[in-house]
């Protein structure tokens, strides 16, 4: 085999291998209840109405949890499941924890 095939093969298994770990990385992400609630207070405990627009904890969701916006929009779900944020309409405020 010439050279070049060679080089070309080496780079296509590599970048195989990469994507491959890649997904396996990205497959075993796990979100605990305590640190979801955890970053959903200290998104919102220090604003005055205890509230942010929906966009704008979206995106410290993805920033907090380094991941996109499927995920983060899966969080925000989540987080309104487990009763640690409540929407209304475009703002998402904490839940009441009394």
């Amino acid at each position: 085999m010439p050279a070049q095939q060679i080089i070309t093969l080496v780079l296509i298994v590599v970048a195989i291998a990469f994507v491959v770990a890649i997904y396996l990385h990205n497959r075993h992400k796990r979100y605990t209840d305590a640190n979801l609630k955890k970053a959903c207070e200290e998104f919102l405990a220090d604003l005055p109405d205890q509230s942010l627009t929906r966009k704008a904890f979206i995106d410290a969701l993805k920033r907090n949890y380094n991941v996109g916006l499927k995920e983060a929009l899966y969080l925000l779900g989540h987080a309104k499941k487990k009763g640690f944020v409540i929407t209304d309409g475009d703002r998402v405020r904490l839940a009441d924890t009394k």
